[in-house]
């Protein structure tokens, strides 16, 4: 990018993911100074995420997204886990993610946790320019302790939340099972425009 000025804006980056920017002065043809940086910069999360919206968990490059909350990276203490590792537990799963490496799991094997439920909670969507809108997530369910994966909907900030999808105990026959779709059709409830 050339500059020509003490202020640039780029556009066309994603949010919440950092970038690094090296610069250079040309003072001339020929007459270049050495290159500074990287000067590293994160781009913020926008109040509501522009619908529609899909999430592999790939490109976050082993980092969480700030835009998203609930998630941890390390496997110890109970929580949900973004990781490329597979599941900490034996004959639990899944070994990888559905579209690539990277997932999140709740371990549920061990010991009850206290609490006994765990978030992880999606940056707030925009849904205004959505005439049927769709969420759609892939699960996989393995292992004899089995807890209860729902779905949960929220259009007032997170003080009241719908239950849209609940389903309990081992859902797979093998820990290298394919991952099941969902899709939940989101036009029958009233007046979503934003959901958290």
């Amino acid at each position: 990018i050339n500059v020509l000025d003490t202020i640039v804006k780029i556009g066309g980056l994603n949010p919440a993911t950092g970038y690094d920017f090296y610069v250079s002065k040309i003072c001339a043809s020929g007459d270049t100074s050495r290159t500074r940086g990287p000067f590293n910069v994160s781009t913020s999360c926008p109040p509501y995420l522009p619908a529609p919206y899909s999430e592999s968990f790939e490109n976050w490059g082993g980092d969480i997204s700030s835009c998203w909350s609930g998630l941890k990276a390390l496997s110890s203490g109970f929580g949900w886990t973004y990781t490329s590792a597979g599941t900490p537990s034996l004959s639990t799963g899944p070994v990888s993610g559905n579209t690539g490496d990277y997932f999140i799991y709740l371990e549920t094997s061990g010991s009850t946790p206290s609490p006994t439920e765990a978030y992880a909670n999606l940056p707030p969507m925009d849904l205004s320019g959505i005439s049927n809108p769709i969420v759609s997530f892939y699960y996989h369910m393995y292992g004899t302790a089995m807890g209860t994966l729902t779905l949960e909907i929220s259009n007032d900030g997170g003080v009241n939340w719908d239950s849209l999808f609940t389903i309990s105990g081992q859902q797979q026959s093998l820990q290298t099972d394919s991952f099941k779709l969902v899709s939940i059709n989101l036009s029958g409830l009233k007046n979503i425009t934003q959901v958290y």
